[in-house]
């Protein structure tokens, strides 16, 4: 099992729709995902068109001492599927609870533990922020996967994420950034270019081998799936954005292979 923390604490940089379509690649694969939305605007939630009773959220299983299957909702398509434990608005209340709690960046890991052995792979789209419930998500993960709008504000804040797994692998030696996924890019935009050539400046400065994906361009299609409420894959299967998020699962999944050898 991977987990994969998708976090940049700039807004607007497409966390949620990498980590919501690089669970509907996944399971195309045939692996078994769980995707788990950490952020209090929930948009991962609605744009998997979920709707559940305000009980069966991810702040229960932070807070209330739920147990992971009492909050997971199971998205079907058709033939497949994947399971969500979807996000809440009072999250900003959890967030606030934990902390003043003594290990509250380890409360997520340890409530996942009853699952542990279930999935292939658990996604956690993080909030835009680095607060303690993205820290839990660092803390849970094994891999973090940084997706960066490329412009220069978005290239600016990458360094933050950097230094924030750098400090919590003091609690989880296991976690580093594998992977920076540029979005929203315009290959016909000079700036776009500088800022891809940056990302792959700086990532071979940083250990670990940092893998910089190909750019997912801006596609109008993927707002039209987020419309409909499903995975691009679902909505256009042979768009650009769609093989690019394919090809992005396909190296993940190589990867954790080849970790597991």
């Amino acid at each position: 099992m991977k987990r994969i923390a998708v976090a940049n604490q700039k807004g607007g940089v497409g966390k949620t729709t990498v980590a919501l379509n690089l669970a509907a690649e996944l399971d195309d694969l045939g692996f078994r995902v769980l995707a788990i939305d950490l952020d209090r605007q929930c948009n991962l939630t609605s744009g998997l068109g979920i709707n559940v009773p305000p009980e069966r959220t991810v702040y229960q299983l932070l807070i209330d001492g739920a147990q992971p299957d009492q909050v997971i909702t199971r998205l079907d398509r058709g033939a497949r599927g994947f399971d969500v434990i979807p996000g809440s608005p009072s999250l900003n209340v959890a967030e606030a609870l934990l902390m003043t709690e003594t290990l509250r960046e380890t409360r997520l890991a340890e409530c996942l533990e009853p699952v542990a052995g279930k999935y292939d792979f658990i996604l956690f789209d993080c909030a835009p922020s680095l607060g303690v419930i993205t820290m839990n998500a660092i803390v849970a993960a094994d891999w973090v996967l940084v997706p960066v709008e490329t412009n220069q504000w978005a290239y600016d804040a990458i360094r933050d994420v950097h230094q924030m797994v750098n400090k919590l692998q003091k609690i989880n030696p296991r976690v580093k950034i594998t992977d920076i996924v540029p979005t929203v890019y315009d290959r016909r935009v000079g700036h776009h270019n500088a800022v891809l050539e940056a990302l792959r400046e700086l990532a071979q400065t940083w250990p670990g081998g940092v893998a910089v994906h190909e750019p997912i361009a801006y596609s109008a299609r993927v707002v039209e799936a987020s419309s409909k409420r499903v995975p691009l894959r679902d909505y256009d299967r042979g768009s650009a954005a769609a093989d690019a998020f394919e090809r992005l699962a396909g190296r993940l999944a190589q990867a954790a292979r080849e970790a597991s050898v």
